[in-house]
């Protein structure tokens, strides 16, 4: 007799894919031929949560992304003056270039 050099799962797969080509298969029900983990298994799948999906998908198709502009405050744009206020819910007052009490405050 003359010795298969294949490995013992080799010869399984080969078998199997005979007897599929044979039609001596074992017969699988629809639900056994689909794979056994889809998008939605792990998933919220109640009507609520697929309404509340389409909502949001419709929501981002209708505003488009907003683009980082490398501001790390988080308000969203850094202002024209290019200076990138350290509280950004805090309005900043401005102050003249020639202030003379620029040192005094400083120290504060």
């Amino acid at each position: 007799m003359i010795r298969d050099p294949r490995s013992d799962a080799e010869k399984a797969r080969a078998d199997l894919a005979r007897n599929a080509e044979l039609g001596l298969a074992v017969p699988e029900s629809p639900v056994e031929e689909g794979p056994s983990v889809t998008p939605e298994t792990f998933g919220d799948t109640t009507e609520m949560a697929r309404k509340e999906a389409r909502d949001q998908a419709a929501a981002q198709r209708a505003e488009p992304l907003e683009t980082d502009d490398g501001d790390s405050t988080g308000t969203g744009t850094i202002p024209p003056s290019g200076r990138v206020p350290v509280y950004p819910d805090e309005l900043e007052t401005e102050r003249p270039d020639d202030d003379e009490d620029i040192l005094s405050r400083a120290k504060e």
